[in-house]
């Protein structure tokens, strides 16, 4: 049996997962450069996700000083503040995607 025929097909599909997620993180990257500029996002932002991340803090607080501490809720909250912080900064998550973006570019 050839077995560096069962290799080059290998190694040639990972190229092709690889340039499928640099595809889909430059859309998304596109898509949030897009949204930043639009009015829309920028109302959204003042009212509810710049707000919404001191909301979950406190309700952590507030749970952490509770007599009996109930850790699902801790839990829950805590993967709340996750993704208000990461909604909160759309600018940030963009840089994080560029960040992988360049990472699968050069390989590293």
């Amino acid at each position: 049996m050839n077995n560096a025929f069962l290799f080059d097909n290998f190694e040639e599909e990972k190229p092709q997962d690889n340039q499928e997620e640099i595809a889909r993180l430059t859309r998304m990257v596109e898509a949030i450069d897009g949204l930043l500029k639009t009015k829309d996002w920028q109302t959204l932002e003042e009212l509810h996700f710049s707000k919404e991340n001191g909301r979950i803090e406190r309700l952590l607080l507030s749970e952490t000083k509770k007599l009996q501490v109930d850790d699902k809720e801790i839990y829950r909250l805590q993967g709340e503040e996750k993704w208000a912080k990461r909604y909160a900064d759309i600018r940030k998550w963009a840089e994080f995607l560029k960040n992988q973006l360049t990472e699968l570019k050069h390989g590293n």
